[in-house]
């Protein structure tokens, strides 16, 4: 039980700029905070953005959890396996909602398969998806990538990556940045982080 807790770690991210289209309403800020989990074969994540936008203000929601099954019994798989994805996104601030699920066979951080995309309202899709997600060390620095496409028409994909530098082995500092295009709209950011883990 103690073991999932320790594996948490948090991102927090505070940002502030001039409005973008209204002159005259106080100035637009986003306050952020990311639970991510990889224990075992499972990854979890959980983003909450809390912004105010031109005077407006707005929560946008994203979560997103991937399990790996990369073994039969006794026999093991290190490199490759069974992928299943479930992404959900609620981004009010752009009007862009939608949902995906997924099945994939991965192999060295490549996957392809099937997935189910649905925009929350009436809009329903099966089609083949295809990604590459790697998770890369070296001394301190931290770098991760997930990569979706989905072959809609438009195609419909998402791009994040994350930099950190382990300041210490509970607390580092970097960027994170993502694309999203979806079947109705498109969304993208560029935040510092600050992450805390606890184990």
């Amino acid at each position: 039980m103690w073991e999932i807790f320790l594996a948490t770690v948090i991102s927090l991210s505070v940002g502030v700029r001039e409005p973008r289209n209204v002159s005259n309403v106080p100035f637009d800020y986003e306050l952020s905070y990311k639970l991510e989990n990889n224990y075992k074969d499972l990854d979890f994540s959980f983003k909450h953005d809390y912004e105010r936008e031109d005077g407006d203000y707005f929560n946008d929601i994203r979560a997103e959890l991937n399990y790996l099954i990369n073994n039969i019994g006794a026999l093991e798989f290190p490199h490759h396996g069974i992928i299943l994805k479930e992404d959900y996104k609620q981004i009010t601030s752009k009007d862009l909602y939608q949902f995906n699920s997924d099945i994939r066979y991965q192999w060295n951080g490549l996957s392809v398969g099937y997935g189910f995309i649905w925009d929350l309202k009436d809009n329903k899709n099966f089609k083949w998806s295809a990604g590459y997600s790697k998770k890369i060390t070296l001394g301190k620095w931290k770098l991760e990538t997930e990569n979706d496409i989905y072959y809609t028409k438009p195609l419909t994909y998402q791009t994040e990556a994350k930099i950190i530098y382990n300041i210490t082995n509970n607390i580092g500092i970097g960027l994170s940045g993502n694309y999203i295009e979806t079947l109705s709209d498109y969304d993208y950011n560029a935040q510092a982080v600050i992450t805390i883990k606890f184990g």
